[in-house]
C-alpha cells in the first residue's frame, strides 16, 4: 500500500461483527476507499488497511490514532486531523446484507452481493460486479461501472461516465435504470442477449 503514490508505512487492524448485531450496515469514509464483497457466512469481517507517508516523523503514533469503530449499525474510521493518512476498509458481508455505503474522495467497490443496497460516492468511482438485489448508486464527479448484474438497479452519475457490461442472455430482475449528466454512457451487450 502506498500513500499518494509514495512509499508508506502501513498497518492493518481487523474486527468481526456477528450478523445478528447488524440490522443494516452503514459506512462512510473520506479520502479512503471501501471494498465490499459478499460471502456465505453469518458475520461481517472488517479489515482496516492504514497508511501514512513514510516521511511522517511520528508515523507509528499516527497509525495508532487511526481507529475503526462500530456503533448503532454505523462503521466509521477516525484519525488525526492535522496529519496525512488513509484507511481503506475491506469488508466481507453476508450476500443479502442491507447496506448504506458512502465515500468522499475515494473508491467504492462492491462484489457478489444481492441485498437492499444504497451507495454514493463524491469525487470517486463506484464499481458493481455481480451485484443483484435492489441497488441505488449515485456518484458526483466519478464514474459508475456495472458488470454482470441482475436485480433492480437505479444508477445516477453527475459529471462522470457510466459503463454497463451485461452478461448472460437476459437481465434477471425488475430492471435497470441509468442516468448521467455531463458524462457518457456505454453499454456492452453479449451477442446472444435478448
Amino acid at each position: 500500500m502506498t500513500y499518494d503514490r509514495r512509499p508508506a508505512i502501513t498497518e492493518e487492524t481487523a474486527m468481526t461483527l456477528p450478523a445478528s448485531q447488524v440490522s443494516a450496515l452503514r459506512a462512510q469514509t473520506s479520502n479512503s476507499g471501501i471494498y465490499l464483497t459478499g460471502w456465505d457466512r453469518n458475520e461481517y469481517s472488517v479489515k482496516t488497511c492504514k497508511a501514512v507517508p513514510d516521511d511522517d516523523p511520528n508515523a507509528v503514533g499516527t497509525l495508532r490514532e487511526i481507529t475503526t469503530s462500530y456503533a448503532n449499525d454505523r462503521l466509521s474510521v477516525n484519525g488525526p486531523n492535522d496529519r496525512k493518512w488513509v484507511a481503506n476498509l475491506i469488508i466481507m458481508a453476508p450476500r443479502l446484507s442491507p447496506l448504506d455505503i458512502q465515500t468522499t474522495n475515494g473508491p467504492l467497490q462492491l462484489r457478489d452481493l444481492a441485498g437492499n443496497i444504497h451507495v454514493s460516492a463524491s469525487n470517486g468511482p463506484i464499481g458493481l460486479d455481480n451485484v443483484g438485489g435492489s441497488v441505488q448508486a449515485t456518484t458526483a464527479n466519478g464514474p459508475i461501472s456495472i458488470k454482470g448484474a441482475s436485480g433492480d438497479h437505479r444508477l445516477t452519475a453527475t459529471n462522470g461516465p457510466i459503463h454497463v457490461g451485461l452478461s448472460g442472455s437476459r437481465w434477471d430482475g425488475p430492471g435497470l435504470e441509468v442516468s448521467t449528466k455531463n458524462g457518457p454512457l456505454s453499454v456492452s451487450i453479449p451477442n446472444n442477449y435478448a
